[in-house]
């Protein structure tokens, strides 16, 4: 009878360990985009628990691409993958006892042979960078690039660590531009670069790609405009960064989007189970959306599309402004570019309020269409 006892309550703590069914995070990519993040899993696994909700996090994400840094056991990840079912890993080698690895959707990412580079080159390199090739499919769509992930020195107080960075990224700049040299010029760069964006450029490490127009940080707009809180979140720093060289910034159009997420606030057990580290994610635009967004026609410079909050529960706000009075449309589409609402504005700037009470928790775009033209946002609806 006692075992019974026992029996029975491992088997209680296993279902309360192991919530299969939980949502843990809201969705944040979509079917009309191709989604990507960078994301530094602290210690990878640094609780009992992170395997478990790590799989929960990313099916709830639905971003089908994901470069981790920061990963000390190797059999663990691989049943993050496993537990999320239809997932894959590519992991690369230990250094110190720490690994890059890329967590991809089998269903929707195809990737070749991976390598890294810098093998031997230890100073700027502590972890060599971790490459695989990658073909993203979505909506009947194809994104195909090169995916690089890696995690530089860290050390904020260090001369000698900045220094470290710095020819890391003089040398990652020097080996894409040979590469793009060669004609093999769609590149994406993640990981923990340490560092922040916009340090003066006496001390800027990442000087010869802000300087070279080859090379487009999608993080930069967010550190630009504020931060949004930064990506290390004991002190508010911005170190997590994505980069694309220009052949492949050139699909992200004006359609693309790049945010980091706060899933610290979705989840309250986030800084303890996963990271202190916020992913950042971004989203291409599939030939779909760009459907919906009129053939990808952009909207004037003198117009303005936006939404917020994002994400938001309830009321959502569209603001709007046209440089010309005229007959103009804001249009609502789901996930699938199924049209939800319309609504046609005469003024040349406004405000509506959208009442999604009715509407199912996920991801929508907002169109504001005048005349040829059209300027697209994406809207996140949590319950």
């Amino acid at each position: 009878m006692a075992q019974n006892r026992l029996i029975l309550a491992v088997l209680m703590l296993i279902a309360v360990a192991l919530p299969v069914s939980a949502q843990l995070v809201e969705q944040h990519g979509s079917d009309l985009t191709f989604d990507v993040a960078t994301w530094n899993i602290r210690q990878f696994p640094d609780a009992a628990q992170t395997v478990n909700a790590l799989s929960l996090m990313i099916n709830d994400l639905e971003i089908e691409l994901i470069g981790c840094q920061e990963i000390t056991d190797d059999d663990a990840l691989r049943s993050v993958a496993s537990n999320a079912g239809g997932w894959g890993t590519v992991i690369g080698e230990d250094y110190y006892g720490l690994r890059h690895a890329v967590l991809y959707d089998a269903d929707k990412v195809e990737v070749g042979s991976s390598y890294e580079i810098y093998t031997s080159y230890s100073y700027p390199f502590p972890r060599a960078p971790l490459v695989v090739p990658v073909t993203m499919v979505e909506a009947e769509d194809t994104l195909s690039f090169n995916f690089m992930v890696f995690h530089l020195k860290a050390g904020r107080n260090d001369s000698d660590d900045r220094a470290r960075r710095a020819e890391a990224v003089d040398s990652l700049h020097a080996w894409v531009g040979r590469q793009i040299d060669d004609g093999n010029d769609r590149w994406m760069l993640v990981g923990d670069w340490n560092d922040d964006l916009d340090d003066p450029s006496s001390t800027n490490v990442f000087t010869p790609m802000l300087d070279d127009p080859d090379f487009h940080f999608l993080t930069l707009p967010i550190v630009d405009g504020g931060g949004d809180g930064g990506t290390w979140i004991p002190a508010g720093f911005f170190y997590d960064h994505l980069m694309v060289t220009d052949a492949l910034y050139a699909d992200f159009t004006e359609y693309g989007e790049t945010e980091v997420l706060h899933l610290e606030d979705e989840y309250s057990q986030y800084e303890n189970y996963i990271s202190d580290h916020r992913p950042v994610a971004t989203y291409f635009p599939t030939d779909a959306l760009l459907g919906v967004a009129e053939d990808g026609v952009a909207q004037p410079a003198e117009s303005q599309l936006s939404v917020w909050p994002v994400p938001a529960n309830a009321m959502v706000t569209i603001g709007y402004s046209l440089p010309l009075r005229g007959e103009a449309s804001v249009q609502l589409f789901d996930v699938l570019g199924r049209q939800v609402r319309q609504w046609d504005v005469t003024n040349t700037t406004g405000k509506l309020s959208w009442n999604a009470v009715g509407l199912p928790t996920g991801i929508y775009f907002v169109r504001l269409e005048a005349g040829p033209h059209s300027q697209v946002k994406r809207a996140v609806i949590v319950k």
